[in-house]
């Protein structure tokens, strides 16, 4: 017989945010640099990388609002 225990341990710590503290290693800027670095857009024009970009800093800097 299985104790539940055992199966699902208690929870020892408070849960932590998914989301890291700062976006530098994060976001849509930080995507974006991976990407390119990766070759993922070689051959765009450099107006599409610019484009990218913007709104990338435009997607990090946007704040949710109720």
């Amino acid at each position: 017989m299985l104790l539940f225990a055992t199966i699902l341990p208690t929870r020892c710590c408070r849960p932590t945010s998914s989301r890291p503290p700062t976006d530098k290693f994060a976001g849509a800027v930080a995507t974006v640099n991976f990407l390119n670095g990766e070759g993922l857009f070689n051959g765009q024009k450099p107006d599409f990388l610019h484009f990218l970009m913007n709104l990338a800093v435009e997607a990090d800097a946007a704040r949710r609002s109720i």
